[in-house]
């Protein structure tokens, strides 16, 4: 604090800065017209094949079954494990590795089922009040 001439502190008013637009607020922003920029122009059939790789196309596909299963591998298991760096590649390998045999084993084939089957199996038998006694 300064002192007036009549020896009363003053507060001293410091100029507000004005901010500016930081990398922090840029590069998202550009990421995400680029990527809006790239789906709208994957209409064109050459840009489609260079935008959907298999090996994304695989990801996206299995990517809920992957949500599923990282959680009680990262959130359970890995605090109980040793902190090394190879214990988090363990745990994404185990994570792929359960989501494709949940894949193949249970979302697939239920997947691969007709439409009939599915509401058969989802159909409630009706049962009188004189069966139940």
């Amino acid at each position: 604090m300064a002192e007036s001439p009549d020896n009363l502190p003053r507060a001293t008013v410091v100029p507000r800065r004005r901010q500016r637009i930081s990398v922090v607020w840029i590069v998202p922003i550009l990421a995400a017209l680029v990527a809006t920029a790239a789906m709208l122009a994957a209409q064109d059939r050459r840009l489609y094949g260079w935008l959907t790789p298999s090996w994304l196309v695989l990801v996206g596909q299995r990517s809920y079954g992957l949500y599923l299963w990282h959680y009680p591998l990262f959130h359970v298991l890995q605090p109980r494990l040793p902190a090394v760096w190879w214990t988090n590649v363990v745990l994404v390998a185990a994570a792929w590795g359960l989501t494709l045999l949940s894949w193949h084993f249970v979302e697939e084939p239920f997947l691969r089922r007709t439409p009939k089957e599915r509401t058969r199996s989802q159909q409630v038998p009706a049962v009188s009040a004189e069966a139940l006694g």
